[in-house]
This record gives C-alpha cells, sequence and structure tokens, in this order.
C-alpha cells in the first residue's frame, strides 16, 4: 500500500486486475498508528497564532528618553504536536529570540509571560510579569541586543522599559482557532485593525480602543474547557464504502487517541461493523484519515499498518454467481437457496487486504 498523502493521511492500494466488488462488504479489522497527528499548525487547523500586548516603552537603559508606543506583536507556532509544557517552552525560545527576557544575579533567564495547566479548574492558565520600571534592575543583566529591542525593533542596545512608578504588565490576545485551542473567546473586531480580546488584571475583558493593559502581575484561567487536541479522534475513510447513514459516505471507522502524545495506538474492534461496498468495477482501495469536518489530518509518523477484511457473496450462498445492479443475485438458484435463514450464515474465512507502509 503506497503512501501518497504528504501529510501521511493518504493510502492508496492497487487491487490485481481490479474487481467487481459488487455485494461485497468492507470492514476494518485492525489498525496500528502513533498518535502523531498535529494539534498546532496553519493548515487545516489555523491555530498557530497568539498574540502578546507589549505596553508603552518611555526610557531605555540608561534613564533616558526611548518612546516606542503600545503594540501588539503575533507569535507564530511552528506546525508540531504541543503538550501546554512543550507550548511554554516555545513560548521562552520565542522570548529569548525577540530578546524578551533578563537574566538575574543567579544567572537564570527571567520570562514576563508563561502558559501551564490548572488541573483542579480544567483551564490553561496565562500568567504576566510586570515589566521593569524605569530602566535595568540593580543584579540583572539584558541581552546584548538590549531588552526588548529585537521584538520592537527600537534600536538601542540600552534595552527599552516603561516609566518609573508604572507597574505595567504585558497583554495577551486569543486569534480565531488558538482561542479554541486555549478555552478563550474570540470577540469581535474592534474599532481599529488590532479587533480581539484583551484581559486586564482584575479579569475583566476590555476592548482594544481602551488601549489598556495589565498593571501589575495578573494571571487569568481560560472561560471554556480548552481543546488542547482539537482531533481527539480521526476518521477513516476507505473509497469503496457507501455508507448512506454517514456524512462523508466513504467513513468506515474511528480512530481515537487513546494513548499520549507519541504512543503506539492499537485498533482492534471486537467485532467487525461491516459497511457495503458501492457498486461497480474497483482497482484501487484508497484509504483516508480526516478531521470530523473531512479535513485531512497532518500525521507525523508514516509507520501505520491497516488490515481490511472484505466479505464477497460468493462464499455466502451456494453458486452465487454475478450480482445484479442492486446487489443481489443474478442467478435464480441463488436467489431461492438464499431464502432459506439457515443459508444465510458464513463459518468461511474472508478475503483480506492487509500492508504495511513507511
Amino acid at each position: 500500500m503506497a503512501n501518497l498523502g504528504q501529510g501521511n493521511n493518504r493510502l492508496v492500494y492497487n487491487i490485481p486486475g481490479s474487481q467487481n466488488l459488487e455485494g461485497a462488504e468492507v470492514a476494518l479489522a485492525s489498525a496500528y498508528l502513533y498518535y502523531s497527528w498535529q494539534n498546532i499548525n496553519a493548515q487545516p487547523l489555523a491555530n498557530n497564532t497568539f498574540q502578546i500586548y507589549i505596553p508603552p516603552l518611555a526610557v531605555n537603559g540608561g534613564g533616558s528618553a526611548n518612546v516606542v508606543a503600545a503594540a501588539y506583536y503575533t507569535i507564530t507556532i511552528p506546525d508540531g504536536i504541543y503538550t501546554v509544557p512543550a507550548l511554554n517552552n516555545f513560548f521562552q525560545s520565542w522570548s529569548i529570540e525577540k530578546d524578551f527576557y533578563l537574566i538575574d544575579s543567579a544567572g537564570q533567564y527571567v520570562y514576563f509571560f508563561e502558559v501551564s495547566t490548572n488541573s483542579t479548574r480544567y483551564t490553561l492558565q496565562f500568567d504576566s510579569y510586570v515589566l521593569p520600571a524605569g530602566g535595568l534592575p540593580t543584579g540583572y543583566t539584558q541581552p546584548s541586543n538590549g531588552f526588548l529591542n529585537t521584538l520592537t525593533g527600537h534600536g538601542d542596545t540600552a534595552g527599552a522599559f516603561p516609566a518609573a512608578n508604572y507597574a505595567y504588565a504585558p497583554g495577551f490576545k486569543w486569534p480565531a482557532n488558538f482561542s479554541t485551542f486555549c478555552g478563550f473567546a474570540e470577540n469581535a473586531v474592534g474599532a481599529n485593525s488590532l479587533g480581539g480580546s484583551l484581559y486586564y488584571s482584575n479579569g475583566t475583558s476590555v476592548t482594544d480602543t481602551n488601549l489598556l493593559f495589565p498593571k501589575g502581575v495578573f494571571s487569568v484561567n481560560s472561560t471554556t474547557a480548552p481543546q488542547v487536541q482539537p482531533n481527539p479522534v480521526i476518521f477513516l475513510n476507505c473509497n469503496l464504502v457507501s455508507n448512506t447513514y454517514s456524512t462523508p459516505s466513504t467513513f468506515l471507522a474511528p480512530i481515537p487517541g487513546k494513548t499520549s502524545a507519541g504512543g503506539l495506538l492499537t485498533i482492534e474492534p471486537p467485532e467487525y461493523a461491516f459497511n457495503r461496498i458501492a457498486p461497480g468495477q474497483s482497482g484501487q482501495v484508497i484509504l483516508s484519515f480526516t478531521q470530523i469536518d473531512g479535513q485531512p489530518v497532518i500525521i507525523e509518523d508514516p509507520d501505520i499498518v491497516v488490515t481490511l477484511i472484505i466479505r464477497d457473496h460468493t462464499n455466502k450462498h451456494f453458486q452465487m454467481g454475478p450480482s445484479n445492479t442492486f446487489g443481489g443475485s443474478a442467478s435464480t438458484h441463488t436467489l431461492k437457496h438464499a431464502l432459506h435463514p439457515q443459508n444465510n450464515q458464513s463459518e468461511s474465512h474472508h478475503s483480506a487486504l492487509a500492508r504495511k507502509f513507511r
């Protein structure tokens, strides 16, 4: 079975000589794959951006005037499989890249925002910490480029800080889809072009037109259940299937992510759920893994084994011949034989298609 999907989500098996499978049925016998489908990406999830609001910066590291206006800055998250700690690690790496950190007297890196899980409340918790006011604090070291230089482009290796006596902390904004990932509502676009929502230090949601940001350390928890894995269950589809009770009609079986990220998934149904095969000649078996909305999922690990079982009509009834367009036999002898209940059971083995691909 060849893997033709760029995201390891489409498999094709060429049936030798092509077959007339009209009247036959197909079921999933087993599937083995690693739980490695992405939960953050540019497409199709479109949930890979987060925004941070930096308050106005009034002085440089030497205390001189160095005005940088308040602004939102977009954080683009690379496609991948993220746990919440892994996401926070990326935010720290991004902060280092953008000179958005300091080093304390003990040599420890100091960051100004983070995300963590709050298991008691079943939320994600975002924390924001006060930026140094009035200049670089005693005993601290700033990046060689200057604090916040690369992010804001202020061009001063002495760094840029809020004015003295202004304990400002960064604010947040959760754009579409990443807001669902984190469990926050995405507000409608405001009067200016920034739009979205911003949470103030007392937890009140305010609009961008107020140009407000947290004053002091603050923490906010998601307001709905986070969907850290937007696709806890993916769907296996097969081109042979004609299922009139599902959308799409090619749906064959669900694949639940019932292990930790990177773990091996073993799908072995206790009973075969047979689906009728669409009428006509079949030259290929095409399997695809999709989200609930039919969009393809991006699977990182290509090591997948899928076994299908095909039950054709020739071994269910004596002298079963080619079927008609309605899935019944064209043989009158077979039709008569099939009316008897005891002839509608089969203990014979059925055809199987199994192939491992990498």
